[in-house]
């Protein structure tokens, strides 16, 4: 929100919004079915989603409101509403951000950003595809939260080119986001996942997790959409001159000198939690721990490459967003919310087949995109698609699987947090966005239901 008091013509239709939305949901009359305590958790749920989306108050703010609001008004215990802050996946991605705060302080990502673009950066074409590289690298180094990073560096050939405000900056700016937000189709991406992992566990038991190798096997070929969409980026702009940014990049790589000694203690930790997850079918302790423990050795003396200031960078609204977001799937679940729209399903998803039941999980994954957080979807959705699934033979990871999957179709940048700091930069023209996410669809989709799905029934997830 505006730092003066005085709100914006903006800041008024959002607020008025996020005041209306809320006042419908409440005038809907209840029944057996629609309960009332159902509609008020809807009217606070609902609520609290539209402060984030349209960022009129701190995350931070709407969740502790969120959750104290469930327990307050009776239709959920403190133990229900609060339960997200013992689980495990809320320190994971704490971990997570750390471990991205700490590769950032080091310079690792910088190096090895800057080392892909000295081989792609000899034209426009290379330009885009060497940020492709370097997204994807280090989107694999930083388990998927390398977008911020990557959105900076492409934000500064920007301006070291002198392309602001231009078409070849929007594509920059495009390639930056899919190569770090959409490669999570099958980089181990434990902050897009925590949360319908946590509620797969609710059914399923503790035993249940996602680690990278059941992401990757299961979802490699998805790697086909993201380098046709660079591919038709590059296609759909052409800058009217020859870009060649070569010499930038080897001024700035040069700049950084040898490789410093936080650097290789920052890679000594990064190699640990590596073997740890590499070793993960073996270990008797999940390697969801490497994540939730060894960053935090980079703080320790005798590493000591974390600092107070580097904790600093760590998104700790974030933090307080995912166990809000557990707080939603369990209330939810408590109300029997879950198994209500298992029921409304049911009838047309046994008649669809297994396929069938897969394509309405996305479809309607990709539709609560516009109202909801991913988190918030994962929440609420994942309970009753796993009953449905269980009903129908499933594997529960493809169910996991296509939530995942449907998180990332977006139109607008506001729908996934990820796209929106990318978006926040200024390099990508709204237009552009919705254009270029619009194509991403289309050739995703494509993509998930011609090799991706009867992939997985080779495999044996339905």
């Amino acid at each position: 929100m505006s730092q003066d008091t005085k709100l914006t013509k903006a800041e008024k239709i959002k607020w008025f919004m996020t005041v209306l939305v809320p006042v419908l949901i409440y005038l809907i009359p209840t029944n057996d079915l629609y309960t009332t305590d159902m509609r008020l958790f809807l009217v606070i749920t609902v609520a609290a989603i539209l402060l984030v989306a349209f960022e009129l108050i701190d995350i931070i703010i709407s969740s502790i409101f969120m959750l104290f609001a469930y327990t307050l008004t009776g239709i959920a215990p403190a133990s229900v509403a609060f339960q997200g802050f013992t689980a495990s996946s809320t320190f994971l991605v704490l971990g997570c951000l750390v471990l991205v705060a700490v590769l950032d302080e080091s310079g690792v990502l910088e190096r090895i950003s800057y080392w892909c673009m000295i081989r792609f950066g000899n034209s426009f074409k290379g330009i885009l595809w060497g940020i492709f590289f370097a997204g994807l690298i280090t989107s694999a180094m930083t388990m998927g939260n390398s977008f911020a990073l990557i959105a900076a560096f492409a934000y500064g050939i920007i301006r070291a080119l002198r392309l602001e405000g231009s078409k070849a900056a929007s594509a920059i700016g495009l390639v930056a986001a899919v190569s770090t937000v959409a490669v999570r189709g099958f980089i181990y991406a434990p902050m897009l996942i925590a949360v319908q992992v946590a509620q797969s566990q609710s059914i399923l038991g503790e035993t249940f997790h996602l680690n990278w190798y059941n992401v990757l096997v299961n979802n490699w070929p998805i790697i086909l959409s993201v380098v046709v969409t660079i591919w038709l980026i590059t296609k759909m702009y052409k800058p009217e001159g020859a870009i060649s940014g070569r010499d930038y990049f080897v001024e700035q790589y040069e700049k950084l000198g040898a490789m410093k000694v936080k650097e290789k203690k920052t890679l000594f930790v990064l190699l640990l939690i590596i073997i740890w997850m590499l070793l993960d079918p073996i270990l008797p302790v999940s390697s969801d721990y490497a994540l939730i423990l060894l960053p935090w050795l980079c703080f320790f003396p005798f590493i000591d490459v974390g600092h107070s200031d580097t904790l600093k960078k760590v998104s700790f609204s974030t933090v307080f967003f995912v166990p809000a977001c557990f707080g939603i799937g369990n209330v939810a679940t408590s109300l029997g919310m879950g198994q209500m729209i298992a029921d409304m399903v049911m009838p047309v998803a046994t008649q669809a087949g297994s396929v069938g039941v897969l394509a309405v999980v996305y479809a309607l994954t990709v539709l609560l995109n516009f109202l909801m957080t991913p988190y918030a979807i994962h929440a609420c959705m994942t309970v009753p698609f796993m009953n449905i699934a269980l009903q129908m033979g499933i594997d529960p990871y493809a169910i996991n699987f296509m939530l995942m999957h449907g998180s990332d179709m977006v139109l607008m940048p506001y729908e996934y947090t990820p796209y929106l700091v990318v978006f926040a930069f200024g390099m990508i023209k709204m237009t552009e966005f919705m254009k270029v996410m619009a194509v991403k669809m289309l050739v995703t989709t494509a993509v998930l239901f011609a090799i991706i799905v009867p992939y997985w029934g080779i495999l044996g997830l339905y």
